[in-house]
Parts: C-alpha cells; sequence; structure tokens
C-alpha cells in the first residue's frame, strides 16, 4: 500500500484524503470529496492551491462550495463527511442510503 509517510501518495486521492500522516485508504471524507467532484464535472478542488496550503485551509475550517448543478441535499451530505471528527462523520451504508433517498425525491 502506498503512504502519504513514505512519500509516494496514489494520484487518485483527492487533497483532503491526505490531511492525516496515515496510510491512504478510502474514507468517507474522500467519499465527500469524490461526490464534488462528480457535481463538479470533474473540476480539481482548489485548483489553485497546494497540497499544504488545502491542509491549511480545511484545518481552518473551509470546505469545498456547493457546485452550481449540485442539489441542496447532496451538497448538505457532502458536508456531513467533512465533519472535523471522524466519528460524527456517516458510515459508507448511511451514504449509500442517504444517496438513495436523494435520487427518490
Amino acid at each position: 500500500m502506498r503512504t502519504v509517510r513514505d512519500g509516494r501518495i496514489l494520484r487518485r486521492y483527492s487533497k483532503l484524503c491526505i490531511i492525516s500522516l496515515v496510510p491512504v485508504t478510502l474514507t468517507n471524507a474522500c467519499a465527500g470529496v469524490c461526490m464534488w467532484e462528480v457535481m463538479s464535472y470533474g473540476v480539481k478542488p482548489w485548483p489553485e492551491l497546494q497540497n499544504n496550503e488545502v491542509i491549511d485551509v480545511v484545518e481552518r475550517g473551509e470546505r469545498l462550495s456547493r457546485p452550481s448543478t449540485c442539489p441542496l441535499a447532496v451538497y448538505t451530505l457532502m458536508s456531513t463527511c467533512w465533519t472535523y471528527r471522524p466519528s460524527d462523520r456517516p458510515s459508507f451504508a448511511a451514504i449509500k442510503a442517504r444517496l438513495r433517498y436523494c435520487d427518490a425525491m
């Protein structure tokens, strides 16, 4: 497995997924960023920032803004994936259930 510690970051992981210096795995925070990228039609999050700057922005509490084509219910779900404490974030099962609910709306 590639990790941040050994300097080899998987390119497909979003900037927000490298905040902690632990082995890179898919987390619910990454799921929120992935949803944001889909709703933004593949736009790179904070393209003007370097990785260390993104970390600073997130640590200050800033989050990605709602894409113009993103329904409010989906953005609200994304936002819950970005809460500071991982234990406060929805599980993947909850994310799936809420996406199904959003789809039914």
